[in-house]
């Protein structure tokens, strides 16, 4: 996975990001303490909440616990604005979260 920041004009509480995941790429389960807007540039992605391909938008906020897997064959690039902090479920992203800063 790779993140590339995008500076917002003014102060604000919202980021913005690319972000890119290769084929095959699982996320860890999580959920959000705020807004996460998601558009797919190319390639795609599923979770439980559906199947995410070009043009489309996914929305997130912390009634949505999600673990995004990308499509097998491409990269999956995104344009991401997102309120809030991301909190990780289970095992694994308890023992990340201290190292995750988005």
């Amino acid at each position: 996975m790779h993140l590339r920041p995008i500076a917002l004009p003014d102060a604000s509480d919202t980021r913005v990001f690319l972000l890119k995941s290769g084929p095959g790429t699982k996320m860890l389960e999580h959920s959000h303490t705020g807004i996460e807007m998601t558009c797919v540039l190319s390639g795609a992605f599923q979770h439980d909440g559906g199947h995410f391909g070009p043009g489309d938008f996914d929305l997130g906020d912390e009634t949505v616990d999600h673990r995004p897997i990308v499509d097998t064959g491409e990269d999956c690039i995104c344009l991401v604005a997102m309120q809030g902090e991301l909190r990780l479920n289970g095992l694994l992203g308890r023992l990340m979260q201290p190292f995750v800063r988005l």
